[in-house]
This record gives C-alpha cells, structure tokens and sequence, in this order.
C-alpha cells in the first residue's frame, strides 16, 4: 500500500478527494494518510514522514506546488508529484511537468481523472519498487567511483546504468522523474561522505533531463552527461586550492575539452573558468577567516600570483574586498 499526501488549502476540497468512490475501492494500493493546506505544512510534513505519493494544488500560499516541487525534488521527499491545476494555470501545469513532477489533474476532480492517473502511478511506483534494491547497490557503486576520482569507469558505469532504466519500460516522463530521484539519491551518498561539500555548491542545482531530450535513444547520453558534469564539480571542489584544468579532466575522461566546456554550461548555468572561481573565492572566504595568515598568502594558496587582482576578482564576486570581508567577519 502507497501512503498519499493531498495539499490544498481548502479543507473541503481535501474531504472532497478523500471520499473519491477510487480511495475507498482500492485501499489496498492507496491510503491518504496526510493532509496539508499549504507549501510549509506539506514540507515538515514530508521530512517527517514516508510519503510514496504527493497529490499537490499549484496555487498555495507561502510555497506554490512548483517551488514545493523542486524542494521534493533537491531533498528527494517523494517519488510521486502530481500536480493539481485549474485549465487557465495549464503553463503553471507544463512548468511542472519539466521539473519533475509526474502527471497534473486538471480541477473539477472525478473518479475518471484520479482512476486514470492513479492507475498509472500504481505501476510506475509497483516498477520502479521491484527494482530499487539492486538499484541502491549500483547507485552507491557510482558514487564511490565518483568520490574516488575514478572519472573514466564512473562514466562508463553511469552509461551501463542509465542503459538499464530503458528495460523497464518507463514512460519518458517517468524516466524524467526516475532520474531525479537517483540524482537525489547519488547526491545523498556524495553529500554523506563529504558534506563539506554542500557550503560551496549545491549539487543538486545541476539542470534536470527536458520532456524533448526524455526519448529512449536519448536518456542514457543524458544520463550520463548529468554525471559527466557532476564528476568535473567534484574534480574542483575536492581540490579548490590546487591548479587544474578542464582539459585536464576532459582527458581523464576521454572527452573532447570543448565538448566538456559546453555541456559543463549547459547543465550548471556557468561557464568551467566561473565555476572555479566561484569555489574559489568560496574557500577563500574560510581561509580569511583565519587571521594568522596574510592575503597575499591566501592569494597565492589560491593560485592567484597578484593580490591585487585577487582581491578585484574577490570583490566581483562578493561586493566586498577581502580586508572588509575578514573585518566583517570579526565584528
């Protein structure tokens, strides 16, 4: 049995699903064991708890359905979103469906509509349960070929993997939503074994799979790529201090560097050289904080030979320069 979460901030809509004829003729695959009446609510909610399926309004107050959505999504709350939304929220219902969500239902409910969905999302989760144990396993394999800088063999196991979720007959908005939840899995085991880590870059901010690319001869070069891009952030934010390139990891992984650069941009938003600064004028940051060592030695540790520029590179990307930055800090 599936344990359902509904959120609408009417309480008689709330009744209103949970006395649907399909709720009450199939409790043996669906019980709706939480409610919630906004975005906030329906998040403590979903820390606290096992939820399978999470059966959303859009408009809410405090959180839409869509922010909440992306929440579910980083956190990895729930393996099952469906979105609820009147005809004229149908762009609201789209952007949904691009982060993630598995299916809306467009308001007035009935029987038919839930039947319909519902149905769909019994098989989808009865799927995608009968292969998360083995699933887990390989997962875990990825993210400690990851850690482990093994960049080469953790693309070629992400390749053999995604390969895999096309045998199990997924739907390619399924396979949207069954990506991200690994993506949220892997990055789990990453963040547990170096939670550092989260102070620099979310990992999770890499960009989810679009509807357009979700075809099956497509989805495990996506795959793929989101991990391809996942290894060369680890490459950079394992080693911060030290000098590498993009060619450098481009190589290690058996890729043509321009390639790298453009899908590195494509996925994260920034160009490889921002990335690097970004994290490192992060670690910067740490590193003023200790008062017995110099800027210019921060600097150089950083692999900036000129202070000056350092410190105008610093401010670009703070606001403040790194005298004001570490004089803040000890006020």
């Amino acid at each position: 049995m599936y344990s359902v979460l509904v959120i609408d901030d009417k309480e008689v809509f709330r009744r209103k699903v949970k006395r649907l004829s399909y709720f009450q003729d199939n409790k043996d695959k669906f019980e709706i064991r939480f409610e919630a009446q906004n975005g906030l609510e329906a998040i403590e909610i979903l820390r606290a708890n096992s939820v399978d399926v999470t059966l959303t309004d859009i408009r809410m107050p405090f959180i839409d359905g869509i922010e909440l959505l992306k929440c579910v999504n980083a956190e990895g709350l729930c393996k099952c979103v469906i979105l609820l939304s009147e005809f004229a929220e149908f762009h609201y219902a789209k952007a949904g469906i691009l982060n993630g969500a598995f299916d809306y239902v467009l308001k007035p409910i009935d029987d038919e509509k839930i039947k319909e969905t519902f149905d769909r999302v019994y098989n989808y989760l009865t799927t995608i349960n009968s292969i998360v144990t083995a699933e887990a396993q390989r997962i875990e394999t990825l993210a400690r070929l990851i850690l482990d800088c093994d960049r080469p063999n953790a693309l070629a196991y992400a390749n053999h993997f995604a390969a895999g979720f096309q045998s199990h007959a997924l739907s390619p908005s399924e396979l949207i939503v069954h990506s991200d939840d690994v993506m949220a899995q892997l990055n789990g085991h990453i963040l547990r074994k170096r939670p550092y880590l989260s102070y620099y870059a979310p990992l999770a901010d890499i960009s989810r799979i679009d509807i357009g690319d979700a075809a099956a001869d497509k989805f495990a070069a996506r795959f793929s790529a989101r991990v391809m891009v996942q290894s060369t952030c680890l490459a950079v934010l394992g080693k911060p201090e030290s000098k590498i390139s993009l060619t450098d990891i481009a190589g290690r992984l058996f890729v043509n560097s321009k390639y790298l650069g453009t899908l590195f941009k494509k996925e994260t938003g920034r160009s490889f050289v921002e990335y690097v600064t970004f994290v490192r004028m992060e670690r910067a940051k740490t590193l003023l904080r200790d008062r017995n060592l110099k800027i210019y030695e921060i600097a150089i540790r950083l692999g900036y030979d000129d202070v000056d520029y350092f410190s105008r590179v610093f401010k670009k990307q703070t606001a403040e320069t790194p005298s004001k930055y570490r004089e803040n800090c000890a006020s």
